[in-house]
């Protein structure tokens, strides 16, 4: 449950959420990530004035994570890493 200053409780259906937005120093119980993973609910963990992304919790997607396997072999090898920092 998320309460507001002043405000009463307010309960959130997961099943409706698509996303949650974390701004600042926020932490996050383990059970609310279990229930965010079986939801495929995403996540974003940001600065407190939301101008940077310290990490993310995205839907798997079957065609992005075969890309994102490649591109970590890829960059593993050191000639090509260079070759595509220059």
């Amino acid at each position: 449950a998320y309460v507001p200053a002043g405000e009463d409780e307010m309960r959130l259906d997961v099943g409706a959420l698509r996303a949650v937005y974390c701004y600042g120093p926020v932490s996050v119980m383990a059970e609310a990530l279990r229930l965010m993973f079986e939801q495929e609910v995403e996540g974003a963990w940001l600065s407190s004035d939301g101008s940077r992304c310290w990490g993310r919790l995205v839907r798997p997607s079957p065609s992005w994570t075969a890309l994102r396997i490649l591109q970590h072999r890829a960059m593993a090898d050191r000639p090509t890493a260079q070759a595509w920092a220059t």
